[in-house]
């Protein structure tokens, strides 16, 4: 875009309007179109499960922020200190939708795109305002809405955008982005603002700390803004310098102010010693050098994702390079582009500030400071965009030259953005369906890493349920790549247990926690097992053991109330089932075994209440299995209510669910029995044999109604 000045061509319905009015219409226009297409290739997402890190990163968030509020009043900057709780915007967005929904994907598929919405926003913004700065006399006042618009829709578009949206928790890579945006947006705004420009240095302010606050790569921002202020404002707004430095100033203030007040630098730089660390100059897997190096082959991984985006992995688990000879083509390469891009920075070129902004924003997680994941796609979210707007401006600035018409170059470029933008639209709809699901998502993985340890074992997890038998190879093979991993062994314990070897599937849980004394998960699930053997001293041990370690999970909670009811124990058993339920309304489970206690001890109308509020959150697609226990349940305790016309629709309700419900089928039959209905009585018993032949209890009503 930076050629000798030419020709310009005939307004089209992306040129700017003759009038302010016009061209505010044709902003929103476009701005309303890059909400819907964007939202329409995210559609998918909305099905999208919690995986790998959501749920941990949930439940931290919960134990930081709404555990034992004691440590937080005796140190409440503690609570911030890194790394414990680095990015509390990150937490608490996490909160909100915990607060609102529980562990319900949907609602943190939603906020994710509606972060991913307003960073798309705010790059048109940026993009357009900057084309119009007095550094570029005029050029495209007449392209400057079609080409933000064309930059902004390939990005949103972008299959190599979806890990930072479709993945839940890396929510913190998105919203650090939108607020990074935000901080370079605000700069053109103080500059450009007139006399009112003063107004806009505390959002400065604002911005830098929110995005320093989701994600620490926002760190680099301060030195982003000082390279835009060289290419785009110095030298042409002589009048802002004292506000523009107060803008520099506010920005270094909410990223080092920040950083520096939870002990960031110093936990980064000088680590304690004794305790293990996965990301900085502590991490003992690999040293500064051999990361250098590994990243040489990551950064030309994630290039060739950018312009061919296929065999995008959620977990790469890429190994680390000892041997500068294995990546000295890329590193080579990598060379090249730094120094040009820094050769077009001194030259104030438009494309110089891409490709350096480009490289900074990488240069936290892609450079000498160790990382245990070497590589992660969301890591390239923001860097995306500069690059999109620098291969789009480039092909623009080629046009020029081949046509000798600016706008004309504009107006080709735009067209030929709509079909890439389409093909990409659709990549990330595909993409986006690999989300569905655990087992969708690691059978990708697998398929793609076979030696990944964490991907074969998340397989085997994913499996352990539904298909036992191939999880339990499955793990097998995880155990043999890591045989030291405590997880690894924890999935064996599922699946065997699925195939019913109660006994392997303790010593599997046993060298589970031998090898991790902290993972609640093996525990909770040693303390199940035991419930199923009949050893209720040995299952409380261990329930308590977890509830200890993880005191905010509804399942430890509901196999202690489990082995309460067992015990006789229902007062106690209904505390801990109304503990599981505050934790994940949308858990069902603990209110239909609180409903069996409450009918247990006569408390009719509570167990009725109880199984109605249940039914009120019930999801009819979702939760079939359970749409069926509570109606059954509902049933029964209006049956000893005596209110039988009832009591026969909720039968009736459950039976839509599943027709071969034969406990539902035995209880028609019963409040058949009980209305004289007796040939109607007769064959609701029949059906109930039919099912199960053996039923003595149905063979008996069969002869007391003449069947």
């Amino acid at each position: 875009m930076d050629t000798p000045a030419s020709q310009g061509g005939e307004e089209t319905g992306l040129s700017s309007p003759t009038t302010p009015k016009g061209d505010r219409r044709l902003r929103r226009g476009l701005a309303l179109l890059l909400v819907l297409t964007t939202s329409l290739a995210y559609l998918g997402s909305f099905s999208g499960a919690l995986l790998l890190d959501d749920e941990p990163n949930i439940e931290r968030a919960l134990a930081v922020y709404t555990g034992d509020p004691s440590p937080v009043l005796a140190d409440p900057l503690g609570q911030l200190r890194f790394p414990y709780n680095r990015r509390p915007l990150t937490d608490l967005t996490l909160l909100a939708n915990h607060a609102l929904g529980g562990l319900d994907p949907w609602g943190y598929h939603l906020f994710n795109l509606l972060v991913h919405l307003s960073a798309v926003l705010v790059l048109f913004g940026l993009v357009r305002r900057t084309m119009l700065l007095p550094r570029f006399e005029g050029r495209f006042r007449r392209g400057a809405n079609g080409f933000a618009f064309a930059a902004s829709l390939i990005w949103s578009l972008h299959p190599l955008c979806t890990q930072a949206v479709t993945y839940v928790v890396q929510r913190g890579e998105s919203l650090m982005a939108l607020f990074y945006l935000l901080t370079l947006y605000v700069l053109v705004r103080a500059t450009t603002a007139g006399p009112s420009g003063w107004r806009w240095i505390p959002l400065a302010f604002v911005t830098a700390l929110l995005g320093t606050t989701s994600k620490e790569v926002m760190i680099t921002a301060p030195l982003a803004l000082v390279a835009f202020d060289f290419v785009f404002l110095g030298g042409w707004f002589p009048g802002t310098r004292a506000r523009r430095m107060a803008i520099h100033g506010a920005t270094w203030l909410g990223v080092f102010g920040y950083l520096a007040l939870v002990g960031v630098f110093g936990d980064m730089f000088a680590p304690d010693p004794t305790q293990v660390r996965n990301v900085g100059f502590g991490f003992r897997g690999v040293s500064s050098f051999d990361y250098l190096l590994t990243q040489c082959q990551v950064l030309v991984h994630y290039l060739r994702l950018a312009f061919w985006p296929t065999g995008q992995v959620l977990d790469y688990g890429w190994e680390f390079v000892h041997d500068a000879r294995q990546v000295a083509l890329q590193g080579s390469l990598l060379v090249v582009l730094i120094l040009v891009s820094l050769v077009l920075l001194a030259r104030r070129r438009w494309a110089g500030f891409c490709a350096f902004a480009f490289f900074l924003v990488l240069a936290p997680t892609s450079s000498v400071i160790p990382i245990e994941d070497a590589a992660f796609e969301h890591r390239m979210y923001l860097p995306l965009a500069l690059l999109v707007v620098l291969v789009l401006g480039a092909l623009a600035g080629l046009l020029d030259r081949v046509v000798g018409n600016r706008d004309e170059a504009l107006r080709t470029t735009f067209g030929l953005s709509l079909p890439i933008a389409l093909a990409l639209g659709l990549a990330t709809n595909a993409r986006n369906a690999v989300y569905r699901s655990e087992d969708t998502m690691w059978t990708d993985v697998a398929a793609k890493r076979p030696n990944h340890p964490r991907a074969v074992n998340n397989l085997a997890g994913a499996q352990a349920r539904s298909r036992p038998d191939d999880a339990v190879a499955l793990a097998s093979r995880a155990i043999e790549l890591e045989p030291e991993d405590a997880s690894a062994h924890y999935n064996m314990g599922l699946a065997l247990e699925g195939q019913g070897k109660l006994d392997e599937a303790q010593a599997a849980y046993e060298r589970a926690i031998a090898l991790d004394a902290t993972d609640w998960r093996a525990r909770a699930n040693l303390g199940r097992l035991f419930i199923q053997k009949g050893d209720s001293a040995r299952a409380v041990q261990q329930l308590q053991s977890a509830m200890r370690i993880n005191p905010n999970e509804p399942f430890v909670y509901f196999n202690l109330a489990f082995v309460q009811q067992e015990l006789g124990n229902l007062r106690q058993a209904i505390s801990l089932y109304d503990k599981a339920t505050s934790l994940n309304a949308q858990y069902l489970d603990p209110d239909i075994m609180k409903a069996l206690c409450l009918q247990a001890l006569g408390e009719l109308d509570e167990s009725e209440a109880t199984l109605r509020g249940a039914l009120k959150r019930a999801d009819p697609v979702t939760d079939g299995e359970a749409l069926l226990r509570i109606h059954t349940n509902l049933g029964t305790v209006l049956f000893m209510a005596g209110r039988l016309d009832e009591a026969e629709a909720e039968y009736r309700s459950a039976l839509e669910h599943d027709p071969k419900a034969s406990k539902a089928w035995q209880n028609l039959g019963l409040v058949l029995e009980n209305r004289g209905q007796k040939k109607q009585a007769a064959r609701a018993f029949r059906r109930v044999l039919a099912l199960e032949p053996a039923n003595d209890d149905a063979r008996a009503g069969l002869g007391r109604v003449g069947g």
